[in-house]
């Protein structure tokens, strides 16, 4: 059978079958239409998205040409922030259209051990005893290298407070203060220092328990004769007695305290000596009253409130003279022994006395043997020279004040029983 034999009987085949042999060239014309159609679907919605991408910037596109080898060559570089990820490149020949996809790792590297540095790398801070972490206690340190702005954070809550917790320049410092209430022992807390371009370092702060003996109790902090509620004229001072504070340690030990004081608000000073507070008001400016006095002995505080004069200058006239602690004032039977009082001037214009700011000269003297007077400011001091004391049961001490030229008193303070005592 020739070849033409061979297109005859085909073609009479399909003269015969002519249903059949136009529903499957139905059939392949519409699969090839259709997959056509879905490639280029296909690779429209590909352009589109890629060219979006593009627009909003996430991507970029660049044109290249290829050298005399015909080779393009491309530079890529990721942004200094980029986290790790997968990363995706099209190449496409723009003559023929021919396109090629790959795809290469980002991995973000922070460690900035090699462009950043911390000075001190650890801090090692002790507590006070074997029960306690140091609290209140800052340590700085200093960083050099990298990208400033830094980010300064620690990875223990509670631990640390950061000041501040940005550090704007190269050679800048940031300051931890403990909180004492976490304890962080070796190898200690982390703190991480983060410049602009994401590279991070660490340095360490240790906080331990010391050694010494913990307190378990204390006496409490007292003073005599206590708050006061006659304000403290200008350039005035006061003495309190300080009793209590001693520290009792866990295997019995009693500790003497030394005294920390402190005041709040302007123009009133308070100093201690041993067990004496003095408390000042400044012969100038404007201050607080009552005027709030801190004494501390490391374990516990307490507060004395002191009434003061408001306003230093003014031109009120003394006229009489005011005592705190005030009669019977009482001193002890031994030879030496003293007592302490404060001298106020008084102004009483009309109604409630009211404190002087004016300064005032004073002068004492007793009025029966046996007792020795001695003034500092507007503190009064009496003094047993003699274990009998002369005179009656209430012995009198007279007091005058001289303002300018204006007298002030004078004011009798009475010495109260025991005023005899056994030889």
């Amino acid at each position: 059978m020739t070849l033409l034999d061979t297109f005859s009987l085909a073609l009479r085949n399909l003269r015969q079958s002519k249903l059949r042999t136009f529903l499957t060239t139905l059939g392949v014309a519409i699969g090839i239409a259709f997959l056509s159609g879905m490639v280029s679907f296909g690779v429209g919605l590909q352009d589109q998205l890629v060219g979006r991408f593009t627009q909003s910037g996430l991507f970029d596109s660049i044109t290249v040409t290829t050298d005399q080898a015909g080779q393009a060559i491309v530079r890529l570089r990721a942004d200094v922030n980029a986290p790790t990820q997968v990363a995706l490149i099209r190449a496409t020949d723009l003559t023929s259209g021919n396109v090629l996809n790959g795809s290469f790792i980002i991995a973000q590297f922070t460690d900035g051990s090699g462009t950043l540095t911390a000075i001190p790398t650890t801090w090692t801070v002790t507590g006070p005893d074997a029960a306690n972490c140091a609290a209140n206690v800052p340590v700085t340190y200093y960083i050099f290298g990298g990208t400033p702005p830094y980010r300064i954070q620690s990875t223990l809550p509670g631990f640390a407070n950061i000041v501040p917790s940005v550090v704007q320049t190269n050679g800048g410092s940031f300051t931890a203060i403990l909180t004492g209430q976490v304890c962080a022992p070796a190898p200690g807390a982390q703190i991480t220092i983060t410049d602009a371009t994401g590279r991070t370092i660490a340095v360490s702060l240790i906080s331990t328990p010391g050694t010494g003996n913990p307190a378990t109790n204390f006496r409490a902090i007292e003073f005599s004769p206590g708050d006061v509620t006659t304000p403290l004229g200008c350039g005035q001072s006061l003495i309190e007695q300080v009793f209590g504070g001693e520290t009792v340690l866990a295997d019995g030990t009693i500790q003497s305290p030394t005294f920390v004081v402190s005041t709040l608000g302007p123009n009133v000073t308070a100093t201690i000596s041993g067990r004496l507070l003095t408390v000042t008001r400044v012969n100038s400016g404007t201050a607080i009253s009552p005027a709030i006095i801190y004494v501390s002995n490391g374990v516990t505080q307490v507060q004395l409130s002191v009434a003061v004069a408001q306003n230093c200058g003014g031109d009120q006239v003394p006229e009489v003279l005011q005592f705190n602690p005030s009669s019977p004032l009482v001193i002890g039977c031994n030879v030496g022994n003293s007592a302490m009082t404060t001298i106020t001037p008084i102004s009483i214009p009309v109604g409630t006395p009211t404190p002087v700011d004016t300064l005032v000269a004073y002068s004492a003297t007793p009025v029966f043997g046996g007792l020795t007077a001695s003034i500092v400011g507007n503190i009064l001091t009496l003094t047993r020279t003699s274990a009998v004391l002369a005179g009656s049961s209430s012995l009198p001490v007279v007091v005058t004040g001289t303002a300018g030229t204006t007298s002030v008193g004078p004011a009798t303070l009475y010495v109260a029983p025991p005023v005899t005592c056994s030889p």
